[in-house]
């Protein structure tokens, strides 16, 4: 099971920072993770209770605050249908210059 957790203030994150470390080292079944796409912290853990008392030991033992969460979903874009394109490359710097053209589909057929 994973939670995104997030210190309440931005003093306490260094604080924040030391307890988790200190729990991974403790404890090889709780792992951290940092989610680049949406800035989020995730712990993971056997399940619920697991998680929940690694929580209340940051709050009572480190007195930091944390906001609990669920990880967010980075979404992606992607193409629904066709797309048709044409580019015409002209250059003209002295002597012959350049000269393309590309034409072409993309997507699902």
């Amino acid at each position: 099971m994973s939670l995104a957790l997030t210190p309440t203030s931005a003093e306490q994150f260094p604080t924040f920072m030391k307890a988790l470390q200190r729990f991974q080292k403790e404890d090889p079944t709780f792992r951290v993770s940092s989610n680049a796409a949406t800035g989020e912290i995730i712990v993971s853990g056997m399940g619920e209770l697991h998680l929940e008392v690694y929580i209340e030991r940051i709050r009572r033992e480190y007195k930091v605050t944390c906001e609990v969460g669920k990880p967010k979903v980075a979404y992606r874009e992607a193409l629904t249908g066709r797309a048709e394109f044409s580019y015409l490359h002209k250059r003209q710097s002295g002597g012959s210059g350049q000269y393309g053209k590309v034409v072409g589909e993309y997507g699902r057929q």
